[in-house]
């Protein structure tokens, strides 16, 4: 095989393995009753980070031979944090 499957595959393999170790927690704090709400502000504030990050990528890809692709999961990204941290303003952590 060569090292680009090689590397999907353990990638893929280290997402698998994290996936079930945050699912056991889960569960586990579920049980216990240590659930928490999350802090809809640092999901804002990630919001507001990623799309300016985004923006800038995507504006540097144009100038240079860098594809813009990759501006494009972090656009994504920052709009849904933003709208995410914007819908629950109302549980925001001070």
């Amino acid at each position: 095989m060569d090292a680009i499957r090689v590397t999907v595959i353990v990638i893929v393999l280290i997402l698998v393995v994290a996936g079930v170790i945050v699912a056991f927690i889960g569960i586990k704090r579920s049980k216990e009753g240590k659930t928490e709400e999350p802090n809809y502000r640092a999901f804002y504030i990630l919001g507001i980070t990623f799309i300016p990050l985004g923006i800038v990528w995507i504006a540097v890809s144009l100038l240079t031979d860098i594809s813009f692709v990759i501006g494009i999961p972090f656009l994504g990204l920052g709009v849904t944090y933003m709208l995410l941290g914007l819908a629950n303003r109302d549980k925001w952590r001070k």
